[in-house]
């Protein structure tokens, strides 16, 4: 029996614009809360004690896993490293192994019950779960692998192989000894440097030092984290690939109103929940997942691998492209375009197109376009606290924050991200990271002359 440490107390500035309004691990993965997610998938795995790990808005984190009694907290205090949260927790684990996992974390239950079953037959008191071929970003850190045994961290980031983040899935027995060892990291090259003391990086590096041999166990499923918005999108598309893969027959409710008139692709995946309509005239090209009392009417287009939350309203002509998921309370309407991501409460109509993310409650004005490409075809460059990145994937998409409304006919360049709380005036060109509260508005020069039908040489 292992139970589980669930880390979710950090405060996300990497996830800007999304961890204003809450903890990151609260970002939904198809309607549902990463964290309480992940916490169903570790009981669904035979993990019964689950300790979580709270701090930056713990309330959001309560609130998502409030219906489980499988869950305890323990409250870190400040800025207290993770060193510090994991004694805090230990006091309330009941086994002698313990899980230590990110609470953003997204994968699958398999992958996580593999986990399980690989650390139990390798008898080893420590094992590392790693993700083979992954995006490379840059500061990626990676680990030398020998024998399937975890030799050391790369920091100069040129020569090893396999990927791998020392908070996605890592299995420990957890000594006080190690603990009491989170120095700095012992084995580093000239010029690099180590992970701060106290992180879990440091302390898998304090568990070598003592010779303890850490197994090293390779993903079977897809495995991300929640570090950075374009993380959120990639998530919810692997699991909804992965919802549709899994299906074996199409699932419609008996309230399920789908008319013999709409345009329904022959191979296309079809979960219609209760009290859904497909009006007829309406056109779906591939899988789709239709929530509850969700309308798809009036020559609306849907593409493949769309996944619809409950009560939204996709009509008058709107289309959204594949691998797009949309929250609850949606209306997209009057030609609307879309891709990627809604959070729930998100209103967009009148000839907008956006491709990104749209956070909860956010008012797109008419005519709202996001630009995608570049001149140069290159990726936009982004600062995460204080150092370039450049995203691996989704790098040129709009990341709108929650509580946002733009006016009509605003231009969203690539890559841009609006923090919450901010207003985009009619006319404004954005071409830059705009923080959360912040309203921007266009300033106007007006030539004004005298005007009469003499101008028309009438008379």
């Amino acid at each position: 029996m292992v139970s589980a440490i669930v880390l979710a107390g950090g405060r996300g500035n990497k996830f800007f614009p999304y961890a204003t309004i809450r903890n990151k691990v609260c970002f939904p993965i198809l309607g549902t809360p990463c964290v309480l997610r992940l916490a169903n998938q570790l009981i669904q795995s035979g993990v019964k004690n689950i300790v979580i790990v709270t701090g930056y808005k713990e309330q959001s984190v309560r609130y998502a896993l409030r219906n489980l009694k499988e869950v305890t907290f323990a409250k870190t205090e400040g800025n207290e490293d993770i060193a510090t949260a994991i004694r805090k927790a230990i006091d309330l684990v009941e086994t002698e192994e313990v899980l230590i996992i990110h609470g953003d974390i997204v994968t699958t239950e398999q992958n996580i019950k593999e986990f399980l079953f690989s650390h139990k037959s390798s008898n080893s008191e420590v094992s590392m779960l790693i993700s083979e071929n992954p995006p490379e970003p840059i500061h990626t850190l990676r680990v030398y692998i020998s024998s399937n045994e975890f030799d050391c961290f790369d920091y100069d980031g040129k020569s090893s192989i396999w990927f791998c983040n020392a908070i996605i899935g890592n299995t420990y027995i957890i000594r006080k000894s190690a603990l009491n060892e989170t120095g700095y990291s012992k084995d580093v090259p000239v010029g690099a440097m180590p992970e701060p003391q106290g992180s879990l990086i440091s302390i898998i590096e304090a568990i070598k030092d003592s010779n303890v041999s850490i197994s090293v166990i390779k993903s079977k499923d897809f495995l991300i984290d929640l570090n950075h918005p374009w993380d959120a999108l990639k998530a919810n598309q692997l699991v909804l690939h992965y919802l549709f893969e899994s299906l074996e027959e199409n699932k419609s409710h008996d309230t399920a109103k789908i008319s013999d008139g709409a345009d329904i692709s022959s191979n296309a995946k079809i979960i219609a929940c209760e009290n859904t309509v497909i009006e007829k005239g309406c056109i779906v090209q591939g899988n789709l997942y239709l929530g509850r009392g969700s309308q798809i009417s009036k020559g609306a287009i849907v593409s493949e691998n769309v996944f619809i939350g409950h009560d939204s309203l996709i009509t008058e002509y709107s289309k959204l492209h594949a691998d797009t998921v949309i929250g609850n309370n949606n209306r997209i309407a009057f030609s609307a375009e879309f891709y990627g991501l809604t959070l729930d409460n998100v209103f967009m109509i009148h000839n907008c197109c956006i491709s990104g993310i749209l956070g909860s409650n956010v008012d797109i004005g008419a005519g709202t376009i996001s630009a995608t490409w570049r001149f140069d075809n290159k990726v936009r460059e982004i600062i995460c606290e204080g150092r370039k990145e450049m995203p691996p994937y989704y790098g040129n998409l709009s990341y709108i924050g929650d509580f946002c409304r733009t006016g009509v006919g605003v231009m969203l360049m690539p890559g841009v991200r609006v923090g919450a709380y901010s207003c985009l005036g009619p006319g404004t060109i954005i071409r830059t990271d705009i923080q959360p509260n912040t309203l921007i508005l266009c300033e106007q020069k007006l030539n004004i002359e005298k005007w009469g039908p003499e101008k028309y040489n009438n008379y």
